[in-house]
C-alpha cells in the first residue's frame, strides 16, 4: 500500500509537473499533528521537478514551528504580525487577540525583527507557543492585514477595514 504522504505528494506533484503551479499553501498544517509527513511530503515535491525550477510550498502553522521552514517550505503565514497588526490598528483585545494587546508596539517590533511573536513564550491559555525564528530570512514569513481566515471567523465576516 501506498503511504499517506505518497499518495499526497502524488497529487500534488501531478498540479506542479502538469499544470507549472510553482506553488501550494498547506492550510492549518498544525492540525496535522505528523511532522515527519509534511517534511516528507516537501521533499517528494521538490525532488520531482528540476533542480533548476524553484517551487514555494507555503505554511499556515499556528504552532510557528520554524523548523519546518528548514525542511523544504519556504514561507509561513505569520499569524502573529497579523494578530499584533489587527490589535494596533483596531483596539480589539479579545479572542485570540488577547495574546498580542500588552506591549502591542514591542510585539509587533519584534516580529518585525525576528518573524514570531511567539519563539517558546507562555500564551494566555498557560502553553508554550513557537520556535526560535530569528535566524530565518525575512522572507520566510508572510506578514498580512487580513485572510480567508479573519473574516470567516468574524460573526457577520466583516473586513478589517470596518473596524479602522
Amino acid at each position: 500500500t501506498q503511504s499517506r504522504s505518497s499518495a499526497a505528494s502524488d497529487v500534488y506533484k501531478r498540479q506542479v509537473q502538469d499544470y507549472r503551479i510553482d506553488g501550494l499553501r498547506f492550510d492549518a498544517v498544525h492540525a496535522i499533528g505528523e511532522r515527519d509527513f509534511l517534511i516528507e511530503m516537501a521533499e517528494r515535491l521538490h525532488t520531482s521537478i528540476p533542480a533548476s525550477r524553484h517551487l514555494h510550498l507555503v505554511l499556515e502553522n499556528e504552532h510557528n514551528d520554524a523548523g519546518l521552514l528548514q525542511q523544504g517550505f519556504v514561507a509561513q503565514w505569520n499569524d502573529d504580525g497579523h494578530n499584533v497588526l489587527h490589535h494596533l490598528l483596531t483596539g480589539e483585545h479579545e479572542g485570540y487577540y488577547a495574546d498580542f494587546a500588552t506591549d502591542a508596539t514591542g510585539k509587533l517590533a519584534r516580529c518585525l525583527r525576528e518573524g514570531f511573536i511567539y519563539q517558546g513564550e507562555t500564551t494566555r491559555h498557560g502553553t508554550a507557543r513557537g520556535s526560535s525564528s530569528g535566524h530565518l530570512s525575512p522572507s520566510a514569513f508572510v506578514l498580512f492585514l487580513q485572510n480567508h481566515d479573519q473574516v470567516g471567523n468574524r460573526a457577520v465576516g466583516e473586513l478589517s477595514l470596518i473596524h479602522i
